[in-house]
């Protein structure tokens, strides 16, 4: 990369990344809280973004990357110190919607109006389950939606063909371990309440790794994906893959 300090910046989140992954796993007592780690090693993916301003494949594209970055900051500082869980969903529905925007700029109007209908079927839905069966948490539509906006994005991004390598290959590996990310927030919390049962408790603890294991990495591809590769890396990832 023409950029050191994006170089450099990429090292101190793997730093960050290997870490607090130790410190997680091996329940290590430390001098700072390991979501403090995990939260900076999310802003140091945003002022990734803003490192290559010049170098970029294109400036629409850096913007949405840029705007999607700032919600996932906002939206993990809502789940990791403030304890809104519904709010940070809704923060991370939009980062999605703005993804999906990213990946197929040709088809807003459609998408907007998909996930728009989508939203108004679920709202329905919900509304008649707690008219029959009682009351239904409001954290279940947030999610449910929030599924639908990561599935449609990831889908997008691989049918996105309008994009160089290997950014390319970047956005879908980014988009990939997102997903596999929020599988395993979702093994977690549906195992929560399970962990009396010693094999369950076992699969908890492991998914709840797994979320981190997973999501910091799609954060550090996602936040590289809008950068202009020289042509020497990129016949050599040709190469490569």
């Amino acid at each position: 990369m023409k950029n050191k300090i994006v170089w450099w910046n990429i090292n101190i989140i793997i730093m960050i990344y290997i870490s607090f992954l130790f410190l997680d796993i091996s329940n290590k007592n430390s001098f700072i809280n390991t979501d403090i780690l995990k939260y900076i090693s999310i802003i140091l993916c945003f002022f990734i973004s803003f490192l290559y301003s010049n170098t970029s494949i294109s400036k629409v594209d850096l913007n949405l990357l840029r705007l999607g970055l700032f919600f996932t900051v906002l939206a993990d500082l809502c789940l990791l110190f403030l304890d809104k869980y519904i709010i940070g969903i809704i923060l991370f529905c939009i980062v999605q919607i703005i993804y999906l925007i990213r990946y197929e700029r040709g088809e807003i109007i459609r998408n907007i109006i998909f996930l728009f209908i989508i939203a108004f079927i679920i709202l329905i839905s919900i509304y008649f389950m707690k008219l029959f069966y009682g009351e239904v948490e409001n954290i279940f539509p947030v999610s449910l939606f929030y599924a639908i906006c990561l599935l449609t994005s990831v889908i997008k991004a691989y049918k996105n063909k309008s994009y160089p390598c290997p950014n390319n290959y970047i956005i879908r590996w980014g988009m990939t371990l997102f997903l596999l990310c929020d599988i395993s927030v979702a093994v977690y919390n549906v195992t929560n309440n399970l962990i009396y049962f010693p094999h369950i408790y076992t699969m908890n603890q492991v998914f709840l790794q797994f979320i981190w294991l997973f999501y910091l990495p799609s954060q550090l591809l996602i936040s590289l994906s809008g950068l202009k590769f020289s042509i020497g890396f990129d016949r050599y990832f040709r190469n490569g893959s």
